[in-house]
């Protein structure tokens, strides 16, 4: 058990093995792989992939293990995933995209959806929750006091600051579409860090909070919408030119969000990470509501 004057560690462990528990419970059965069912399950295993990296510094190979395995199981139901964002991501191109192109993507996206949910009767469900829950107990068998401590993960967060925002940078002034969705995973983490840390001061954590979660968005949007130009090229059902003219329309609508998101990045990474970092030193040593001891 952590020191009652350092009580975060043992904080931030609790979130790690409830997200983990969260996404075993989540996690579909065959016939259970509705949209919304994938979206809650990705997200709990994102959220502990992300709690996991915050004992990187601390904890060492056994955090990189169990990011590998909340990884594993993430892949399992990626292809799902992307077939489920595809209609919402045309939709956003409005009238821009023709109705004949429209529906003959539409259908087509419906067709390999079908196809996903039949593949997902393949995945050992069963043996995939046994791991998570495996991984949940042996994190409960972390030793992470006195060694541990609150120092150790705000270092584990400025890293991952640090790259962000160094990656950023390039990744928004190519505009490249790989180097984004790399940024986005970053965001996603770093989003999850401070939503670790808010009960130190939860309106000011949960205003920095969302606007991560609005860069999330920014960049999930983009990246959908390369997922559906993929699709759309690989697709027999759409003629040279309707590809094409999807092609131009997704880069028009792409360039106006990675605007967006560059203002956001400006916004969130103003800071230099040891600054970052003493500040929030600062607000977990002198938090403005004091936290419950963790049992």
């Amino acid at each position: 058990m952590t020191s009652k004057s350092d009580p975060w560690p043992e904080h931030c462990r609790r979130r790690l093995i409830a997200a983990i528990l969260d996404a075993a419970d989540l996690f579909p059965h065959s016939g259970e792989d509705s949209g919304t069912r994938i979206h809650d399950s990705r997200k709990a295993l994102k959220e502990a992939r992300a709690a996991a990296r915050l004992f990187a510094v601390a904890v060492g190979p056994p955090a990189y293990e169990a990011v590998s395995a909340l990884e594993s199981a993430r892949r399992q139901l990626g292809r799902a995933r992307d077939l489920d964002v595809m209609p919402a991501a045309l939709a956003s191109l409005g009238t821009a995209i023709d109705a004949e192109t429209s529906a003959r993507l539409a259908r087509a996206i419906a067709f390999e959806r079908e196809v996903a949910r039949h593949a997902h009767r393949n995945i050992d469900v069963a043996a995939e929750i046994a791991r998570l829950r495996e991984l949940a107990r042996s994190i409960e068998a972390w030793e992470i006091a006195p060694e541990v401590t609150t120092t150790q993960l705000l270092k584990a967060l400025r890293v991952a600051y640090r790259a962000a925002r160094r990656h950023g940078r390039r990744a928004l002034a190519r505009s490249d579409a790989h180097e984004l969705h790399q940024l986005r995973a970053q965001i996603v983490d770093l989003g999850h860090h401070f939503a670790a840390l808010e009960a130190a001061w939860p309106a000011l954590f949960a205003a920095i909070g969302a606007e991560f979660q609005r860069m999330r968005q920014s960049l999930g949007e983009h990246n959908d919408l390369t997922v559906l130009a993929e699709f759309a090229v690989g697709s027999r059902d759409l003629s040279l030119m309707q590809m094409t003219d999807l092609a131009l329309k997704v880069e028009r609508r792409q360039k106006q969000l990675t605007r967006r998101a560059r203002k956001q990045f400006e916004r969130l990474f103003a800071e230099r990470p040891s600054a970052l970092e003493r500040r929030l030193a600062a607000y977990l040593e002198y938090p403005k509501t004091r936290m419950k001891e963790e049992s």
